[in-house]
Formats: C-alpha cells, sequence, structure tokens
C-alpha cells in the first residue's frame, strides 16, 4: 500500500502545475514536476516490489 506522504505530494505537485498551467509558465517546469511525480511513484513501487518478493522467499524447514 502507498504511504500517504507520497499521495499527498504527489496532488500537491499535481495542483502546482495545474496553476503553473494556468498562469502559462514554461514548459521546463512541467517537465521538472513530471519527473518528480514519476519518482515518488517508482520509489512507492519499487517498496511493494521489494516487500512483495520477501513474501515469496521460500522459508527453510526445520531439519534441513
Amino acid at each position: 500500500m502507498m504511504n500517504w506522504t507520497a499521495i499527498t505530494a504527489i496532488i500537491a505537485l499535481a495542483a502546482l502545475e495545474g496553476v503553473a498551467l494556468a498562469t502559462h509558465t514554461g514548459g521546463a517546469e512541467l517537465g521538472v514536476v513530471i519527473a518528480a511525480i514519476a519518482g515518488l511513484g517508482g520509489y512507492q513501487v519499487g517498496k511493494v516490489v521489494q516487500v512483495r518478493r520477501q513474501d515469496k522467499q521460500p522459508t527453510k524447514k526445520e531439519g534441513e
């Protein structure tokens, strides 16, 4: 499950980008915000994948 902090950050970045687009701010800022949102999302996905891989590791049986 995603962390609420990351979700809040993504929403805030999207809101800031909406304001930037409404005020006709340049495309460079758009790229920065997209990179930030992608970075946060990728970081969270990586954490989820790592946890799920650890859950699927076979456990050693006693006596082996």
